[in-house]
């Protein structure tokens, strides 16, 4: 196939896809996919207590989110992305949307606390590793791309790139300069590495699986909109 065959390929494939802001009739989905990134049931075994795990990382991630874009192909999101931009995050209406399911939520997890230790240790090793590198980069950041999965089985035809590039567009018409966001080798990180991010820093660590230890390495990246060093 020729490259503007290719191209071309690409482009119907991109236009077949639908992006518009997150619904709640989408947590369902999103859910699989954040599972699928990170495999959470690695951590708990138990059904019901997972599901309560995957939607509290995701509640927890829309609280610090005040733009969502999903990417819906044949009526299945297929991709999303969660990004906060600080000059008009307001912390208390995302609170408000978020805050009672999370705290319900939270209450369940640590009463059923035996069955999930490994995950809220998993949550708790992310947590720890952001803040400590975030106390050696001194760095000050007005946005964060906060969650970003597209379906590996989706992967390869221009929607992650769409995602990114429609968050970036919103982030330069809001003057954002330092866009930062973590990742960590769970997630296909070197995918910020070709597409214009800065790697900052990294931290080892791991986290203990219900069969097994996880090694980690957790990274931030940036992207400086409109910072020229």
């Amino acid at each position: 196939m020729q490259i503007h065959e290719t191209v071309a390929f690409i482009e119907r494939l991109i236009s077949l896809i639908d992006y518009r802001p997150i619904k709640k009739s989408d947590f369902q989905r999103v859910r699989r996919l954040i599972n699928q990134t990170w495999q959470i049931d690695r951590f708990c075994s138990d059904e019901k207590l997972l599901e309560t795990g995957l939607d509290l990382f995701l509640r927890s991630s829309l609280m610090h989110s005040n733009y969502t874009l999903v990417a819906e192909e044949n009526g299945e999101v297929v991709g999303f992305i969660l990004g906060r931009t600080d000059r008009d995050f307001n912390l208390f209406g995302t609170l408000f949307r978020h805050l009672p399911q999370i705290l319900w939520k939270t209450l369940l997890f640590i009463a059923q606390n035996k069955r999930n230790q490994k995950l809220l240790q998993f949550v708790g090793v992310l947590n720890s590793s952001y803040k400590k590198i975030l106390k050696v980069v001194k760095t000050k950041f007005d946005g964060e791309l906060v969650l970003f999965i597209v379906d590996r089985k989706q992967q390869g035809k221009g929607i992650g790139k769409t995602l990114l590039n429609h968050f970036l567009d919103t982030c330069r018409s809001k003057s954002i300069r330092r866009l930062r966001v973590f990742t960590d080798t769970e997630c296909n990180y070197g995918y910020y590495d070709h597409n214009g991010f800065r790697r900052l820093h990294e931290l080892q660590t791991a986290a203990e699986m219900l069969q097994g230890t996880l090694p980690l390495t957790i990274f931030l990246y940036e992207y400086p909109l409109g910072v020229h060093e």
